[in-house]
């Protein structure tokens, strides 16, 4: 009764007083209790110091994967795709993103093996939206009514780390720029390459000026994930 009453108050602070006093009873009663007190003895605040700073490369794809979901469901309107074809690969990508919504998950905050399962959701869910976009890429890249294209897309899913083995290894290659966004985007666009002279072109086969060439620092080239990447720029 006295619960009910400090609730209809609505008293964050004597809720928990009394809280602590049912709990204190109900140990002295030999039920045992929860232990307020022990736990009010713990600083947990050491606990919570990277909560804006733990795990940023599951936060950075966690970003990533939920870009790509929202310009592949666009795609997916655009190139008038099946939805018979594509609802199972967009459920899957949609399931594996919701998962992240976990407050452990947005703050980085989970144990290791947390983290892994998470990982492991998020690469599932891209290359469930990766295959809707070759799909609409396909369609709406067709010259004619069979909707096939012989170019072959190829998603660089580690430019964090300035790896992409088809720009750094081939002398020719056709980059598709998509802006998902309901507005115009000035961005560099970059992408790995090995050290070379290089001409690029926009889609209208105009040259494009406003091209630099980057030493990729030798922090970025001695990262274990980069193993057998011949990319120095």
């Amino acid at each position: 009764n006295e619960i009910n009453e400090t609730n209809l108050v609505a008293k964050v602070t004597d809720f928990v007083r009394v809280a602590r006093d049912w709990d204190r009873a109900y140990g002295h009663s030999g039920h045992g209790g929860v232990g307020y007190e022990e736990r009010a003895a713990v600083d947990y605040f050491n606990y919570w110091v990277g909560y804006y700073s733990n795990r940023p490369a599951l936060k950075y794809n966690n970003r990533i994967n939920n870009n790509l979901l929202q310009a592949s469901k666009q795609l997916e309107v655009l190139a008038q795709l099946d939805p018979k074809k594509t609802r199972v690969l967009l459920d899957e990508a949609r399931n594996e993103q919701a998962v992240l919504t976990h407050h452990d998950a947005i703050t980085g905050t989970s144990p290791q093996t947390t983290a892994d399962e998470y990982a492991s959701r998020m690469a599932s869910g891209y290359e469930a939206s990766v295959r809707v976009v070759r799909q609409a890429y396909s369609y709406l890249q067709s010259p004619d009514v069979t909707k096939q294209v012989s170019v072959r897309q190829v998603f660089c899913s580690t430019l964090n780390i300035t790896d992409c083995l088809i720009t750094e290894t081939e002398e020719k290659v056709s980059v598709t720029v998509y802006n998902p966004i309901a507005r115009p985007v000035d961005e560099y666009v970059r992408v790995p390459v090995v050290d070379g002279v290089y001409r690029v072109f926009n889609a209208n086969g105009r040259n494009v000026l406003r091209v630099a060439l980057l030493p990729v620092s030798e922090a970025v080239r001695q990262l274990p994930e980069r193993k057998g990447s011949v990319g120095t720029h």
